[in-house]
């Protein structure tokens, strides 16, 4: 069972559901995407460089808390992708 978090409240609420729902048979895969930076001819490649390496790092962090938080309720993975994130936003939904 994925998982996708941003770590927000409804992040971690949707964690807990879906510990409810594994019930300890299903492995949960907590999923975050970092948003990759592309870099403008005009700036600075250095620092957005360091941004996107801590921006990377405060995702791991993070995503290794959630996964020590739960790890006695569920089987539980991280799983770190630098990509963009899609949010289907359909009316009504």
């Amino acid at each position: 069972m994925i998982v996708a978090v941003d770590f927000s409240e409804q992040s971690r609420n949707a964690l807990y559901d879906a510990i409810e729902l594994a019930n300890l048979h299903a492995q949960i895969i907590l999923l975050h995407v970092v948003e990759a930076i592309v870099f403008p001819p005009d700036v600075e490649v250095v620092e957005l460089a360091v941004l996107a390496r801590r921006l990377n790092e405060e995702a791991a962090k993070l995503l290794s808390e959630w996964c020590k938080e739960v790890a006695s309720e569920a089987r539980v993975r991280e799983d770190l992708r630098a990509g963009t994130p899609i949010v289907n936003r359909q009316s009504g939904r």
